[in-house]
């Protein structure tokens, strides 16, 4: 049975005749003017659609692929029984939990196994193994060597299946590179046989002192004593520093990439590498790309799940779903965006990659309604296990946890209107302060000004801010970032940070005090997500939702002056089709006296029908436009269109009720 939508089992179930009346017709063409506007109105911005990636999933599908190599590969599948896909312990290549073999290399394995009928098996193997036995064709195939002319003069080789970025190790903490720099040469270190010191010297922007050593060991022993301020290797060698947690990998900048290749020493394997290399040249690279992604996505689990303790792992496998109270204003943070209904913020997006390195589930406990107040209490109550922001103080710390890892560094300010003057910190006692309640702004703003005379309290930053709008108070204790939700959220012009204190409010997820367990799991993961890349996008994320409802009005105003044209179109017809009928009934008059009474009753029924359904639509019309005159939010353009189609909406059913009158 097919199904209906609701509207049409409605007008089924009245039973509309076939013959129309003139105000249905007039409702249909409304309907059928307006559509194309109330749709681009309502229309989000279409996403760009990708183009699906030619991932193949057999040799014979791959473009350019001869009668030869088909044979060959053919042959191939009947004599051998797997190939072995060597690879050095790393990144890309590394031991699971469970025994086996993760990360790209064994992805790119299982496209390979799916392309040829043949199985791919990932091994493991030092760098010096590894090319000894490519040299006794034990190992059959690699994607551990560089795409370079040497290698190229030896093994058979495809273009870059990878691109291995460049990256650097340090300890943890230690100053970044532009302070060590403005007091002396920067100390750089590099493995003896490594070629990425010149590459590193051709990029970056800093002088250095080049340090060339033995091993990973000495690598960092270096870094521990302060011989290096950094150590430079190729992506793959991540893994080696596993067992050192003070350390932090970050990529080195601007980018330097080794591109990687499949390779084989066996001639007679020649026809794999032939057709990888024709896969990749029609796309098959987008796809190879996606796997690198998820290899190091799945390498960072791995990662993650070497520093767990026991306990830490147990608590994942107990407790899969975490509730969290998460904050409905406070942007970049954490905030539910009305124009979009989403719940959006730099919280919800570390809170996902949390999610991608644990496998927890995280359950928000609230909606978008519940304040500041409400949401510390399920959080010190239990009924949320953590919150997306909890700023430290010290009457907190009796109550509350928090990790080491912070979202966003800020500074504590006094926020006022641009045009209010600035003042310095000595005349704070003068002016009127809004607070929050049980805020640490408030807490702080106390300790700072003890005694302060003008001081009024809110229950909420969104109504100390509205009382900032209306000149209630002169300033706000906040932080520098809420002028980040005034200006680029809220496309609020006019305010600025008046007083900005030398005091640092760092932003931080905060958990219950027995909460400690998972406090430290989320620790350990925040510290290898790219927090700075997401705070970095939110911090200079900008909106244009005014434009968007600016635009959208006008759209409705065009359907509304289509609808007024349409109107008076309709209105000569009926008055031309009245004119004949009433000449018509005259003539008729005169020949059949006798009927003149019944014809007058008909004119009579049929000018008070049309009086119904002419005015019908006009009324509604300014009603519409009536109640939207009341809006006090109108811009001024947009007020006066309104206006315009009010007073001639008005002159219209006038010279209606006219045009009857006199019919």
């Amino acid at each position: 049975m097919p199904v209906r939508h609701p509207c049409m089992a409605t007008r089924a179930s009245k039973g509309f005749p076939r013959m129309r009346t003139a105000g249905q017709m007039l409702c249909l063409m409304f309907a059928a003017l307006l559509l194309p506007f109330m749709l681009a109105a309502c229309e989000t911005s279409p996403r760009q659609q990708q183009p699906e990636l030619p991932a193949y999933t057999s040799f014979r599908d791959i473009p350019g692929v001869t009668d030869d190599e088909r044979d060959a590969i053919e042959a191939l599948q009947k004599q051998r029984v797997v190939f072995v896909y060597g690879m050095a312990p790393g990144v890309e290549a590394f031991i699971q939990e469970n025994g086996e073999i993760g990360g790209y290399a064994a992805l790119f394995c299982g496209w390979l196994t799916e392309v040829f009928g043949i199985p791919f098996k990932p091994a493991l193997y030092e760098r010096d193994d590894l090319l000894a036995g490519l040299e006794r064709r034990e190992v059959d195939f690699t994607g551990d060597l560089a795409d370079t002319e040497q290698h190229r003069a030896i093994y058979h080789m495809t273009d870059a299946i990878a691109e291995r970025p460049t990256k650097y190790l340090r300890i943890a903490d230690s100053a970044p590179f532009a302070d060590i720099a403005a007091s002396r040469p920067l100390r750089f270190a590099f493995l003896n046989d490594s070629a990425t010191a010149s590459a590193v010297a051709a990029r970056t922007q800093h002088q250095f002192e080049a340090i060339f050593l033995e091993s990973f060991d000495a690598a960092y022993a270096a870094l521990q004593s302060g011989q290096a301020d950094a150590f430079f290797i190729a992506g793959n060698a991540e893994a080696a520093f596993e067992a050192y947690s003070d350390t932090v990998v970050e990529a080195f900048f601007p980018p330097i990439f080794s591109s990687l290749a499949l390779a084989t020493r066996n001639p007679s394997l020649q026809p794999i590498i032939s057709v990888v290399q024709k896969a990749l040249q029609h796309g098959a690279t987008r796809h190879l790309a996606a796997l690198f992604q998820l290899g190091q996505q799945e390498y960072m689990q791995h990662k993650l799940l070497m520093q767990l303790n026991e306990e830490e792992k147990a608590y994942i496998r107990n407790n899969p779903v975490v509730r969290f109270a998460a904050e409905h204003y406070n942007y970049p943070i954490s905030f539910y965006n009305p124009y979009e209904k989403q719940w959006q913020g730099m919280a919800f997006d570390v809170i996902k990659e949390v999610e991608k390195l644990t496998g927890l589930s995280f359950k928000r406990a609230n909606d978008q309604r519940t304040e500041w107040l409400a949401l510390l209490e399920m959080l010190e109550s239990g009924r949320a296990s953590m919150i997306t922001e909890l700023l430290p103080s010290e009457e907190r710390a009796k109550r509350f946890i928090w990790p080491k890892t912070v979202l966003l560094s800020d500074n504590y300010a006094l926020l006022s209107k641009s045009d209010f003057r600035s003042i310095n910190v000595g005349e704070v006692w003068k002016v009127n302060v809004g607070l929050t309640k049980a805020t640490v702004y408030a807490a702080l703003f106390r300790s700072w000004f003890p005694n302060h005379a003008h001081i009024t309290e809110y229950e909420s930053l969104d109504d100390a801010f509205a009382a900032l709008v209306r000149g209630e108070v002169d300033m706000v204790m906040s932080s520098q970032r809420w002028l980040l939700a005034l200006t680029n959220f809220h496309e609020l012009a006019g305010y600025k940070a008046n007083i900005v204190f030398e005091f640092a409010a760092p932003s931080s997820f905060g958990f219950h005090k027995d909460e400690a367990v998972l406090c430290s799991i989320v620790d350990k993961a925040l510290n290898l997500i790219d927090i700075k890349k997401i705070s970095t996008h939110w911090v200079h994320n900008t909106y244009d939702y005014q434009g968007t409802l600016a635009r959208a009005q006008r759209l409705w105003l065009i359907g509304v002056s289509v609808l007024l044209a349409c109107v008076l179109m309709l209105l000569v017809v009926l008055f031309q089709r009245t004119r004949n009928e009433g000449k018509r009934l005259e003539g008729l008059v005169q020949k059949r006296t006798a009927e003149a009474e019944a014809a007058n009753r008909a004119k009579s029924v049929f000018l008070a029908n049309m009086s119904h359904e002419i005015r019908t639509p006009m009324n509604a019309i300014l009603g519409v436009t009536g109640l939207q005159l009341q809006n006090a939010t109108l811009a001024p353009n947009v007020r006066e269109a309104f206006g315009m189609i009010y007073n001639s909406g008005d002159l219209l059913l006038g010279i209606i009720n006219d045009i009857l009158d006199l019919s």
